[in-house]
This record gives structure tokens, sequence and C-alpha cells, in this order.
């Protein structure tokens, strides 16, 4: 199955995009995209627009916005998810809103995968009623993360299934989070996976207090701070995620993909309007093999996710992920 055909399928359940907004980097989904829609019989509007995750250019938000597109499928570098018109257009529009999380030849590779594990995943993690607001979380690593954290007011169960009005996500899927209480973080991240536009990295270092970012050390550390510069928002920790996809490989490419991949924790840096206060400009970075946990309770203990806590169909499903 192609990956079209499984956001088609499988995602949307036997829907499709009317407006595909993405960026040149992104030209070559749009020959996927309108065949699949022309086979469909569904209206496509593609519209190639320059975005730099800073300004919601007005061509962006007509389209977000109108009456006409009810399924938006975006292809952009930066992250959309952080501004009003998109808030709008999910909540109060109940618009369909997916966002292509890798480049194309990554998500040709990786774009076929079955999302019944992620959707049970998170669907068990939502039911153990573990990421709620005020609740306590500490995260450890062999490479020395030590972070402490308190939920804040809004948690996210990203499970890939697109179907229903008002939902949506990124296409791959699957990750589970939350914005932290402004101030709440502090602590020691040492991101030794991967970085949003960077690639991946080994050991550096990074000390955060009271969510903001004071001292950075270690590999790649030039890069990182040039990133960080892009805008003062930039300097703040306002996600804390879970990614539960097993279907993820491990790349040195610009996307960060590897936030979904099952039993790693990744940090959203800038804005967290989807599930707090802050807009504007957002990228993420990865840690492996965390122990990830929510004031008693083990979610992960050293990249493994915790059994205790899912269905017997769950572990079922995770058995032959692991067998194949």
């Amino acid at each position: 199955m192609s990956w079209s055909e499984n956001l088609f399928l499988n995602v949307l359940k036997a829907a499709a995009p009317t407006a595909f907004i993405y960026e040149k980097d992104f030209s070559p989904f749009v020959k996927d995209i309108t065949s699949l829609c022309e086979q469909n019989k569904i209206p496509l509007d593609c519209i190639l627009v320059d975005f730099d995750g800073i300004t919601l250019s007005p061509k962006i938000a007509e389209v977000l916005l109108n009456d006409k597109h009810k399924i938006i499928l975006f292809g952009l570098k930066e992250n959309v998810w952080h501004f009003p018109e998109r808030q709008q257009a999910k909540s109060k529009l109940k618009k369909k809103l997916i966002s292509l999380a890798c480049y194309y030849d990554r998500i040709t590779e990786e774009g076929d995968y079955d999302n019944s594990i992620i959707k049970a995943l998170a669907n068990d993690l939502a039911l153990a009623r573990l990421f709620e607001k005020g609740k306590k979380v500490t995260i450890a690593s062999p490479s020395g993360t030590k972070i402490k954290a308190e939920i804040g007011e809004r948690s996210f169960f990203e499970n890939g299934d697109y179907s229903k009005c008002g939902s949506g996500g990124d296409f791959p899927s699957g990750e589970v989070g939350f914005g932290p209480k402004e101030n709440s973080v502090n602590g020691l991240i040492v991101f030794d996976l991967k970085i949003q536009h960077i690639g991946t990295v080994s050991n550096l270092k990074v000390e955060v207090e009271q969510d903001k970012i004071v001292t950075i050390e270690g590999e790649k550390k030039e890069a990182y701070e040039k990133l960080l510069k892009k805008h003062d928002i930039l300097n703040l920790i306002s996600e804390i995620s879970i990614g539960i996809n097993p279907f993820i490989r491990i790349k040195n490419e610009p996307s960060v993909l590897e936030e979904k991949k099952l039993g790693t924790v990744h940090f959203g840096h800038g804005a967290n309007l989807s599930y707090g206060k802050r807009k504007g400009l957002h990228f993420d970075a990865v840690i492996r093999d965390p122990t990830f946990t929510i004031e008693d309770k083990i979610i992960l203990k050293r990249g493994g996710i915790n059994k205790i806590i899912l269905s017997e169909e769950t572990k079922s499903l995770l058995e032959k992920v692991d067998e194949s």
C-alpha cells in the first residue's frame, strides 16, 4: 500500500484532502495527492506558499477559515499548529487538518504503517487517566537527562485516526504529550537522538530553569544556538511528549519523525497554542531510552513501555509488531 492510499483508507477513512498547502520542498507530493483525488473524484486545490513559522500568511489563513476546504493537508518545514487560525479551523469550523511529518523520500518508505497499534496505545494511555492537569512528571535517561515538570491545562493523544470532523495531527502519526504548567520545567536535558532542522545528535546538554534554556554544552551547540536565535520564544520548553509509533526508524535528515518512535521522549521548543498559551515558532528535539514517570507510575522504562497499563488487545498487537 502506498502512503497516499494509507492516508485515504486508514487515516481519513475513505476521504481525501480538498486543499494541499505546501512549500517548494514538498512539491514531490503534489503528483501523488492529485492522483489520489482524481481517482476518487474529489476536487483538490494545490496552493504553493512561503511560510517562515513566525507569521501566518493571508493565503494560509484564508484556506483555514473559508467554507470551501474541509480537509486540509500541509507540507511545510515549520510548524503550523500553534496559530489561532489553525485552532479556530479545527475547534470551531470542525475541519480535518493533517501535516506531513517528513519529506517525500522518507514518507514513501515509512508512510504505509498499520495505524491500529498507534490508536490502541493512545487509547490505553488516555483511559489510564495519567496525563492529567497538576500531575508531576520526571524524565531520566542513560545519557544524563534529569527533568522535572508538571502537566498543564491540556494533554493530547495523537492516535492517527483523523476520520472525525475537528480531528487531525501529523502523518505519520503517534505521540502522547502535554503542555507543561508554565515555569514548571527544570533540570538537564541531554539530547542524544535527533533535533529538528539539524539531524541526529549524540550528546547535547541543555540546562533548563523554569522552562527557559540557560546553558548549552556539547555536540552541535552552534547549530542549536542558531535555531534558538530565530525567535526568543524558542528558548522555552513548551511541550513534553512520548512517541508511540513502533514503525519509525532513525535517519539522519532534517525532519524529526523520530519524535513519533515508540519509546522516545521529545521536548517541544517555543509555541504550544494547541495545548498551552504560547503561539508562533516551534521545533522538537528527541532523547532515546528515557524513563518517564507520572507521579509514582512508570510509563516508559529505558524506552520500553510499561505493559501493565496496556490492554490485552494492545499487548497482542505489540507482540505481532515485535515478531515482524
